[in-house]
């Protein structure tokens, strides 16, 4: 940095404005502040500071006292600098705090700082225009950073490096390493190796990040499979021991052992469940044995009861048979019947009444009187009564059957949905449990989606700075070869400059002698007698060729120090560019922005599998859920559905003998009520007709002796023998259908006794309690249950302890495979942080400061030497003490007695020309670093009253060979040996008033 104006105006001891030119006084590379104390000298410096940073340069100073009190009230306190660095030219002016009229009503009020920067395109730009230039920013916080990144050093490293305040510049000298590193590495430029190992250290972080991650995950596959496999806590304790002491081997043959138990339990559980199955099926055989032998004795015993009925009305049978005969011959005598039925013409109409109603009454009431008649017909009535609880149980016999078959196939139905139902629910916690698994490996890559994301932003930002670093060399190359020209141009011109003026030194004395004549006094001499006046020679230069010259070689070097910016702009931009992209080609940028993107692709697709994950959990267990409750009522319906068909057998059973019973012969009891009811209508209408008939028949006695002897000649005693013989077609028919019955259903008795069904011997023994055999079912089928759950419960925890001793084998081999993949990412981690290995106990980017920082040290005993006349010597010293990690120590040793010293036992003289000499050794090797801070200009405050004579000289010594280097170094003294010795100096003188004028001598 170069320093070309300051302008003051009230600040300090200054209340009007005051101007200092530094490009007139740097000219001859050392200046002087001069001045008796308070007259301004450090207030200069500080307003330099203060301009740039918004502080002074001394830290026990105060930014309040910048505005000056000798100025008149409300006058606007102002410092303006002109500074010129390897980015441009810039003009920063800056006002403090200070209290100002209110532009409305009376009193004060605090103006707060203020500060606007410019880019200035030439030095000069400002002097025909202040408000000229490129404003840059005119907010606080923006103008330090904007200050800062043009400048290179913060306010703490520009008072250790280019204004050294009283009584702080040794500061440096006697800093902690900390603070060195801090002040070094901003001036080496060594930011991205600092960046670097901050990357080794993140990634060692990251190794140990995931090496604990792969410890919790054996741990909780660990404690997944104790609790999965019921562990006891003894081989629970034992198991965790191995893992503490890193016995992988050892705890998975835990493991194995552990999972081989189970299989044994399983396979034990597995016998006992077929055991109890088979009891239970043999119990459910010997219930259906006895079933079925109860019901064929009910059987055989209603088959005996109606033989037995058919034996006892074999009587009425026979008297059947009897009558059909009698009235199969009654047929034969039908032509006389009819001649009687004529010649009794006025009865004919009663007996054919009589007729009609005797033909539908039973033989036995055929011949009964009126009386007899309605007394059968008050016992048919009677017989009704009784059958109207029978019919009812035959109606709902139908109905009953096709309740219990509904019944049945209703259980057999829910049998099955329950066998479905138990086999699904069996199957869902494995699909839970893979699902589960699939989840929680997809959460761990959505989990680095964010991380995943800012990676691949940073690696698109590295691509972009890559391929802008190619372009940015090819200019920088280009670049480099019109600055070699420029400079190679300059460099010739400069030698012809300088023949030219030598020449033109010549070339004077013939311009003099051609000006000469006769009598006229003599220019240089005064003489009026010119003996020998001189001519112009061959190769004269005029001063017109020495002007001309001189504007060229000025054209010529501005065009250099401009090629020389650029250039320097280039390589910055460059330098820049191939930090974002980390060093990186734009090919291995653009490969690890595509594997980033695969990367990143990755992770929202499992993000978006997650809740499809988390949608299809909620079903599945919402399904097992729903299962269970099918299963339990379909349970507890099938247990109600078997009691109601138990209860339909027993009614069934029931009604069926009722109605048996109640059919009397009949094919039905409806039908037998038929008879019943068409035998009352018959005797109803009978006993009317009875009463009709008997005059009918006094009335055709008289015709009865002819029939009486067609009677005789059919071997009927009488009429009423005839009569009694005689039936109508109808019953005849019927009593015909009653014999074919009786010999039918006799036959069909006998033939289903003999059937082997009823005739076996079993049934005539006592037969087994169904009550106990149903018992006896219920006990093998709640054993069967139980020895089957047992049963699941070991195979489920088998398969669970299986699953779970994968996952854990799994989990050790992953753990194993991130040990040796973060082991090399750990070391170097630790070595570049100073851990582990690193015998130093020294971070990298020390270690190389390190080495920087001993060019320093060296620089800097070149002066030191000199200015004290070789007595002592900087050593730098990497010793540590106890833990704490070595870096950049200082030590002070004398040649004179040969021991190193600590830089705070110096004397005071002793500790300005060291620290001086340190000073000047930074900032040597800094303006020799490419790309480091130029330090143009050196401002050194006071401390030369402690030097003595000798001391004195070498220090001026050394300063004065600072301007060969191009620099500028300015002493803030009173001595007054040293206002003899600098002549360009700035002199300040106080006024009786207590302000201070300013004059500049250059």
């Amino acid at each position: 940095m170069k320093l070309h104006r300051l302008s003051l105006t009230a600040i300090g001891p200054f209340p009007d404005r005051v101007d200092i030119d530094f490009s007139r006084l740097g000219e001859s590379g050392l200046f002087l502040l001069e001045g008796p104390t308070g007259s301004g000298k450090s207030t200069i410096i500080d307003a330099i500071s203060f301009a740039l940073y918004g502080k002074v340069a001394q830290s026990s100073a105060v930014v309040e006292r910048m505005k000056s009190d000798h100025a008149p009230p409300g006058t606007e306190p102002i410092a303006e600098l002109v500074f010129e660095t390897h980015r441009g030219v810039y003009r920063i002016r800056r006002t403090p705090s200070y209290q100002r009229q209110k532009k409305r009503g009376s009193g004060t009020t605090t103006a707060h700082m203020t500060v606007k920067v410019w880019r200035l395109g030439t030095v000069d730009e400002d002097r025909m225009n202040p408000e000229s230039g490129e404003l840059l920013s005119a907010n606080l916080g923006d103008a330090e950073d904007e200050i800062t990144r043009a400048i290179g050093l913060t306010h703490a490293q520009f008072v250790q490096t280019v204004v050294l305040p009283q009584g702080e510049f040794a500061q440096f000298l006697q800093s902690k390493t900390d603070d060195k590193k801090a002040l070094l590495q901003r001036l080496f430029g060594t930011e991205v190796l600092a960046g670097m190992q901050s990357r080794l250290i993140e990634g060692r972080r990251d190794a140990e990040q995931r090496r604990a991650a792969a410890a919790g995950a054996v741990q909780r596959a660990m404690h997944a499979f104790i609790g999965a496999a019921g562990v006891d806590e003894t081989t629970a304790a034992q198991l965790c021991q191995h893992l503490e002491a890193g016995e992988a081997e050892a705890a998975t043959a835990v493991v194995t052992d552990i999972v081989t138990a189970l299989s044994a339990t399983e396979r034990e559980w597995q016998s006992v469940s077929a055991a109890a199955e088979l009891t239970r099926a043999a119990a459910e055989a010997a219930l259906r044995n006895a079933q079925d032998l109860h019901r064929r004795r009910a059987r055989r015993d209603a088959l005996r009861a109606e033989r037995d009925a058919l034996a006892g009305s074999a009587a009425e049978v026979t008297a059947d048979r009897a009558v059909l005969a009698a009235a199969e011959r009654a047929l034969a005598v039908v032509g006389s019947a009819e001649a009687l039925e004529k010649a009794i013409a006025r009865s004919d109409e009663a007996r054919k009444l009589d007729e009609r109603a005797r033909r539908a009454l039973p033989d036995e009431l055929m011949s009964s009187d009126e009386t007899a008649l309605r007394s059968a017909a008050g016992d048919q009535r009677t017989a009704l009564g009784t059958l109207a609880d029978a019919a009812s149980r035959e109606r709902g016999l139908a109905a009953l059957h096709t309740e219990h078959d509904t019944v049945t196939a209703t259980i057999a139905e829910l049998k099955s949905s329950i066998a479905q139902a138990t086999g699904q629910v069996k199957a869902l916690p494995q699909m839970l449990n893979d699902l589960a698994t699939e989840r929680e490996t997809l959460a761990i890559t959505a989990s680095r989606t964010e991380s995943t994301a800012q990676e691949l932003s940073r690696a698109r930002h590295r691509l972009g700075a890559a391929q802008q670093a190619v372009e940015a060399a090819r200019i920088a190359a280009e670049e480099e070869q019109i600055t070699i020209a420029a400079l190679s141009a300059l460099e010739q011109h400069q030698h012809r400059l300088s023949v030219l003026r030598t020449t033109r030194v010549a070339s004077i004395a013939g311009e003099l002698g051609l000006a000469l004549k006769s009598g006229d006094p003599c220019a240089v001499c005064g003489s009026v007698e010119h003996p020998q006046p001189a001519s112009p020679g061959r190769n004269h230069v005029s001063q017109d060729d020495v002007d001309a010259a001189e504007a060229e070689f000025s054209r010529l070097r501005d065009t250099a120090e401009n090629c020389r910016r650029q250039l320097e702009e280039q390589r910055r931009a460059l330098t820049d560019l191939q930090i974002a992209a980390d060093q990186l080609s734009p090919e291995m940028a653009q490969s690890k922005v595509d594997q980033l993107s695969e990367s990143m692709a990755a992770c929202v697709a499992a993000g978006e599998r997650i809740g499809a994950l988390e949608t299809e959990l909620a079903e599945i267990a919402q399904r097992q859920l729903e299962l269970t409750d099918l299963v339990q009522q379909a349970n507890v319906e099938t247990a109600t559905l078997n009691e109601r068909s138990g209860t339909l057998r027993k009614q069934i059973m029931r009604d069926e003998r009722a109605v048996l019973a109640a059919r009397a012969g009949f094919d039905t009891v409806a039908d037998r009520i038929a008879a019943i009811t068409a035998a009352v209508v018959a005797l109803d209408a009978a006993a009317e007709a009875t009463s009709l008939l008997a005059d009918a028949v006094r009335a055709a006695l008289d015709c009865g002796a002819a029939f009486a002897e067609a009677l005789r000649s059919t071997e009927f005693a009488d009429q009423q023998d005839w009569q009694q013989a005689r039936r109508v077609s109808s019953e005849i028919a019927l009593l015909r259908k009653r014999i074919r019955d009786f010999e039918d259903r006799w036959s069909a008795v006998h033939a289903k006794l003999e059937e082997p069904e009823v005739t076996d011997a079993a049934l005539d023994g006592e037969l087994p309690r169904i009550d106990t055999l149903t018992t006896t079912v219920r006990e093998a089928e709640a054993a069967e249950r139980e020895a089957a759950g047992l049963f699941g419960a070991a195979h489920e925890r088998n398969a669970d302890g299986r699953r779970h001793a994968e996952w854990f084998a799994k989990a050790l081999a992953d753990a194993a495979t991130v040990l040796a993949a973060t082991a090399a990412a750990i070391r170097i981690g630790n070595l570049v942080a100073g851990l582990g290995d690193n015998q130093l106990r020294m971070e990298l980017a020390t270690y190389v400061l390190v080495r920087r920082f001993a060019e320093v040290v060296s620089a800097a005993n070149a002066q030191l030497r000199r200015i004290s006349s070789g007595r002592y010597q900087l050593e730098h010293t990497s010793n540590r003490t106890g833990n704490a990690r070595s870096g950049l120590g200082l030590l002070v040793l004398d040649l004179q007695t040969g021991r190193p010293r600590d830089p705070g036992t110096l004397s005071g003289g002793e500790t300005f020309y060291v620290s001086l000499a340190l000073a000047l050794g930074l900032a040597d090797v800094v303006r020799s670093e490419s790309g480091g801070v130029d330090l143009g200009t050196l401002f050194i405050d006071e401390g030369f009253g402690t030097l003595d004579p000798e001391v004195l000289d070498e220090v001026l010594g050394v300063l004065d060979s600072l301007r060969l280097g191009g620099r500028s170094v300015g002493l803030v003294s009173h001595v007054a040996e040293l206002k003899a010795r600098i002549a360009d100096r700035i002199e300040l003188r106080p006024n009786p008033d207590g302000s201070s004028r300013l004059k500049l001598m250059a």
